[in-house]
């Protein structure tokens, strides 16, 4: 859950603070994760990368001021996302034996429609490719931390993805950090295997029955 509506300040009336307040909603969001012999879901979690980029604190986060929590954004998150993303990216498909035209979908965290331009050119993809990110600013503005869950409910409900397709899952965050999950489309018309406890919980029913 994130109150991000908490960092209004009602007696800072300077750009900077009205700017700020104006991009944020509050949210909340829960993902369940189960193992992979469950069978069940519709995305698999390949593996995951972290990129921090040192002395750079101030770009984002909070400050606990006398009045409560104050907001800090800078102008220079967009220009760092340029410079952060590539790499982490890379990084990430690198580990994975996977090429970039192998990635289908763009879950990513909506900052901002500043910091979306700017991940669309450093990938080469078209504004189309990041809708549902861009759906999800438009109709509740950055959550936070919760935001990048509301994309992902979204794209799973309006988005045809091919199975064994990948996708990226990435958010942008204080420290400032690059955060990158590799997601592949599970195929969902393949038989699963049942989990050995589920079978056994089963025959037991049958038995009772």
């Amino acid at each position: 859950m994130e109150l991000t509506s908490l960092t209004f300040q009602p007696n800072d009336l300077t750009p900077k603070n009205v700017v700020a307040s104006s991009l944020f909603g509050d949210g909340a969001a829960a993902l369940l994760i189960a193992p992979a012999e469950s069978g069940s879901g519709k995305l698999d979690i390949v593996r995951s990368t972290n990129l921090l980029r040192p002395d750079s604190t101030s770009l984002m986060g909070w400050h606990f001021g006398d009045a409560g929590f104050e907001v800090v954004v800078s102008e220079r998150i967009p220009s760092m996302i340029r410079e952060l993303m590539p790499r982490a990216m890379n990084s990430l498909l690198a580990e994975a034996g996977i090429l970039p035209g192998q990635v289908s979908s763009f879950i990513f965290h909506p900052g901002g429609r500043k910091v979306l331009e700017v991940c669309e050119r450093g990938l080469g993809r078209s504004s189309e490719t990041f809708s549902s990110s861009y759906e999800t600013l438009r109709l509740y503005g950055n959550m936070s931390s919760a935001t990048v869950l509301f994309v992902l409910e979204r794209v799973l409900a309006h988005e045809e993805q091919a199975p064994g397709s990948y996708g990226i899952l990435g958010a942008f965050g204080p420290g400032f950090s690059a955060e990158l999950t590799l997601l592949k489309w599970a195929d969902t018309e393949a038989p699963q295997p049942k989990p050995a406890h589920l079978e056994q919980l089963g025959n037991e029913l049958k038995r009772v029955a």
